[in-house]
């Protein structure tokens, strides 16, 4: 009975910080653009993620921090671990908008000679059509500025 006391309380209680680093995620994102140890802390908070979302969000935390690197060799190193976490969250979970905003997020503000641009179109189709169904409005806000046109429709 204690064991299983244990577990549950051990389920609950990663489920709660999962959803903490997810939140904190969210909101240091924009911050981490300008400041590099937000950048290197979210990298860290999400290092053990447990979901597309999670995965999605360290993959745009790690192409956000080539631009804070020195090195070139350095810069396309995070750059490419960030792209393939975020192409492999959205392989995890196709269904979910915000994995599709982050990868069009990151696709939209990187150099084409980088190679991750050609999901554009795909992704700010799949926002407008899901739309509708997307209920957290912060998420929707940040769609509707991103694709510079309303998805109401």
């Amino acid at each position: 009975m204690i064991k299983f006391a244990l577990i549950i309380l051990m389920t609950v209680g990663n489920a709660l910080y999962a959803q903490d680093a997810l939140k904190e995620a969210r909101i240091n994102l924009t911050k981490a653009v300008d400041d590099d140890k937000t950048c290197s802390l979210m990298i860290n908070k999400l290092t053990n993620h447990q979901n597309a979302t999670e995965m999605a969000y360290l993959g745009a935390y790690y192409a956000i921090s080539a631009q804070h690197q020195f090195l070139p060799t350095n810069k396309l190193k995070n750059f490419n671990k960030g792209k393939k976490l975020i192409e492999a969250a959205v392989l995890k979970d196709p269904t979910l908008s915000e994995v599709r905003y982050l990868r069009l997020l990151i696709q939209s503000q990187s150099p084409k000679f980088l190679g991750f641009h050609k999901s554009i179109e795909t992704d700010q189709n799949f926002l407008c059509q899901n739309y509708k169904n997307i209920t957290n409005l912060d998420l929707k806000n940040k769609i509707n500025n991103l694709l510079k046109k309303d998805c109401t429709i």
